[in-house]
């Protein structure tokens, strides 16, 4: 299972081919070694047992999302059982669902060593890294280095990605736990001995990680993905939070990255934050003053609301407003279990005469129209349980490696399933799959922390009393 991981982590955001190769071999690992130990145990107990010895075997490891990951499993099933288009729920259940959830508890299983968990992460980087260079390449050379992907129309790079949006959510999650690592690589700049965390000890590691975050940063900044900065804005907001002795770290991060790339966005996209155009087709206060009366005088303020009242009335989430009103009557139509999983495109004609033929841009209605209310507050439960239980055990935790990976992690996932709420994300085979992997790194991390932290305990409670004094 691990080494199947591996390319995984190097490969995911270039090569969906080389994932689905090496995903189905870490999944035929997952359960080649359960029926391994089933027949060794069935061997030394007897056939009479095997009902509690394959309960016993095919277990999934103890963690407090467990649970809520196996509901969610039942619910989407359920979901798939209730489908109006049962074959494409039951590609959609084998092809995605069941393989996400493998992954997860895969990685939880086999990164259980603190080495294991350094190459991996190491590995990450390194594809974090040249897919960031792969995007700012692009953004000068108008092709990507790696499959000549052009320049998107609007300016906007999006390497190895179908769109800059995905670019944008793979990106927000590494940059987040480069971020959070940043402090940590500091203070252990002089620490050369021992295990080298990353696979890289001292002052390197700083450089390493440094740099990873500058790049996937310049990177994020030339998607020009509103969702995807407002999810490293939530990211940042959060490692502040969580590292309170240096709070000022993602502040600095988040107000230099957004002072650069936003006054960029207007003139490449012709967008703001809060507007679809930039009035370039000279729908300007002056055109309209001088429709209205030359010699109108307005107060300030009126001439402000009148600005704010003509932007509103033009924006409209670049066709977001329209495409979500599509998922909720798809949703109100099935509202139990939803239409089935991966029937959107299918049935939303349906239910819409005049279809975009979009997704929803919103995960969370997308959910709720496929998989119902059940299938949706299955996932939420997760998430809560996730970020309830997660931030507990980040508290536990004393300062270190594991802290600062704990804290990147979770804050890029907290920023990742803000930005789904305006994008694709939960849809894309590559991103759901790097979801569900880096919820099972933070599993590993805590799992890794707490054994570390009763080890330590263990060691100081052997210790002899005048050494203890010493």
């Amino acid at each position: 299972m691990y080494y199947a991981l591996l390319p995984i982590a190097l490969f995911l955001p270039i090569s969906s081919a080389v994932f689905e190769i090496c995903a189905s071999l870490c999944i035929a690992a997952f359960f080649i070694k359960r029926i391994i130990l089933f027949s060794l145990q069935m061997r030394e107990s007897g056939f009479s047992k095997w009902p509690s010895v394959f309960v016993n075997i095919f277990r999934p490891v103890s963690h407090f999302l467990t649970l809520p990951v196996i509901v969610f499993f039942y619910a989407t099933f359920l979901s798939v059982l209730a489908s109006q288009v049962p074959f494409l729920s039951w590609k959609g259940f084998i092809g995605k669902t069941i393989e996400s959830l493998i992954l997860f508890f895969c990685v939880i299983e086999c990164v259980n060593t603190r080495r294991r968990l350094n190459v991996l992460l190491g590995i990450f980087t390194i594809s974090a890294f040249v897919i960031s260079i792969d995007g700012i390449w692009q953004y000068f050379f108008k092709k990507d280095f790696i499959f000549g992907n052009a320049f998107s129309l609007d300016g906007r790079v999006m390497a190895c990605f179908g769109h800059p949006n995905d670019f944008g959510a793979y990106l927000l999650i590494f940059v987040a736990i480069f971020v959070a690592l940043m402090p940590w690589a500091w203070s252990h700049r002089r620490e050369s001995k021992g295990q080298p965390d990353l696979c890289v000890a001292g002052m390197p590691r700083f450089i390493m990680v440094a740099v990873a975050a500058i790049l996937t940063a310049i990177a994020l900044g030339w998607t020009f993905s509103r969702g995807a900065w407002i999810g490293f804005g939530v990211a940042m907001f959060l490692i502040g939070i969580l590292n309170r002795k240096k709070w000022y770290v993602p502040l600095i991060c988040f107000v230099i990255f957004f002072g650069v790339f936003s006054t960029q966005m207007n003139s490449h996209r012709n967008v703001s934050f809060i507007t679809d155009d930039i009035f370039k087709d000279g729908y300007t206060r002056v055109a309209r003053l001088k429709a209205a009366d030359p010699q109108l005088q307005k107060t300030k303020a009126q001439l402000f609301w009148e600005d704010l009242s003509a932007i509103l009335s033009r924006f409209n989430g670049t066709g977001r407003y329209l495409f979500w009103s599509e998922a909720r009557n798809v949703a109100v139509a099935a509202p139990i279990f939803g239409t089935g999983l991966n029937t959107y495109s299918e049935v939303a004609p349906r239910y819409n005469s005049n279809w975009s033929g979009y997704y929803p841009h919103n995960c969370y209605l997308q959910m709720l129209a496929e998989i119902g209310v059940v299938g949706l507050g299955a996932f939420l439960w997760v998430i809560f349980i996730l970020f309830r239980e997660g931030l507990k055990s980040l508290n536990k935790m004393p300062k270190g490696f594991y802290l600062s990976l704990g804290t990147g992690l979770i804050a890029g996932l907290a920023g990742f399933l803000l930005h789904s709420a305006l994008d694709t994300n939960l849809y894309s085979t590559r991103l759901v799959n790097l979801m569900w992997i880096v919820i099972g790194l933070f599993a590993a991390v805590t799992i890794l922390a707490t054994e570390d932290v009763n080890s330590t305990t263990s060691a100081e409670a052997s210790r002899p009393r005048s050494q203890k004094e010493n």
